[in-house]
């Protein structure tokens, strides 16, 4: 049913990856009409949807792929049920995705050496995966399962003033520049993960906020990661160094800290328990120190330390249990 024109007779051949796709007011008869997918990789360059009559569907199952070579645009019109993966692959700079109020449900991936803008705010119940290429957030929101990124192409990830709410964040830092000091990370979920590898990096973003039942932040290798303002409601592991300008830590959960070593840079601390049980901090290995190295005296309250040495100042811990192994804490 391809048309080589707007309302035109169809007959036309399937698009292949340099034609641009467009969904209008005459592409549809009524708001039942749907979009099906069946072949198993389709693909074009642009595509748009405008105004299409009703609200139309796009639709595919699981094991479909879309392969677009441009720029996106979706309607508030439409519903997109398109269960396969949707792949950017674009080898050119100012391509755009501008989702329209519309949610992807399937997985998001950026294959290609090109850059996106994204224009508003995009959700999926699926992971968004920078494989190559730039990915501009444009400070626009994003909704997802998670954000991946795991090859040793050369990728950059502007994530500007953008709220990312997510349940997995993996990132393969060799190869990668992440602009991202006015960012803020929402986890949620059961068990969430902040985890980052590489050599020679640096990450910093503005806020993580996590309000999974537990999480672990996990950086292996030679990164620099700076958070200005961590606050964890739920439980926490925290694998390698990090510096945090502001870490708050949620009453009555339990928090272990290492690994062999590491060592947690804390502007400031805000941590205290309550009387349904004490804040529990603990290095990840009995009897294996960790350091918190501190910028000035601290304060906190109702909490049980074992295996943690602070250096750079003192921690008063008022109606607290010192487990044994530490040292700088009264």
């Amino acid at each position: 049913h391809w048309s080589l024109t707007s309302g035109g007779s169809g007959g036309a051949c399937i698009p292949s990856g340099s034609d641009d796709v467009f969904f209008d007011s005459k592409s549809f008869i009524t708001g039942q009409d749907s979009v099906t997918v069946k072949i198993a990789m389709a693909e074009c360059n642009n595509m748009t949807w405008d105004a299409p009559t009703g609200k139309p569907v796009m639709y595919s199952k699981e094991d479909v792929s879309l392969v677009i070579n441009g720029s996106l645009l979706f309607d508030p019109g439409m519903i997109n049920a398109f269960y396969g993966s949707i792949s950017f692959q674009s080898a050119g700079p100012g391509n755009s995705i501008d989702p329209a109020g519309t949610g992807f449900s399937g997985p998001v991936k950026f294959n290609g050496s090109g850059s996106w803008v994204l224009k508003s705010k995009l959700v999926s119940t699926s992971t968004l995966s920078l494989k190559k290429g730039e990915l501009d957030l444009n400070g626009m929101p994003l909704d997802v399962q998670g954000i991946e990124s795991q090859t040793y192409e050369i990728r950059r990830l502007k994530l500007g003033n953008s709220t990312i709410r997510l349940n997995s964040w993996n990132l393969q830092m060799s190869g990668m520049t992440v602009t991202g000091d006015l960012a803020d990370l929402i986890f949620w979920g059961n068990n969430a993960t902040f985890f980052n590898v590489g050599t020679g990096n640096t990450l910093h973003l503005h806020s993580l906020n996590s309000q999974a039942d537990e999480i672990t932040l996990n950086r292996f290798g030679n990164l620099d990661i700076r958070i200005d303002e961590v606050a964890i409601l739920g439980r926490g592991i925290f694998l390698g160094t990090h510096h945090f300008g502001t870490l708050s830590l949620g009453a009555g959960q339990h928090y272990s800290f290492g690994n062999t070593s590491a060592s947690f840079y804390i502007d400031k601390l805000q941590v205290s328990g309550s009387c349904a049980g004490l804040t529990v901090l603990e290095s990840n290995v009995p009897g294996t120190a960790v350091s918190f190295k501190i910028a000035s005296d601290q304060a906190v309250s109702m909490v049980s330390v074992r295996d943690i040495v602070a250096e750079g100042g003192q921690i008063k811990a008022s109606a607290s249990v010192d487990e044994g192994n530490t040292s700088g804490w009264s």
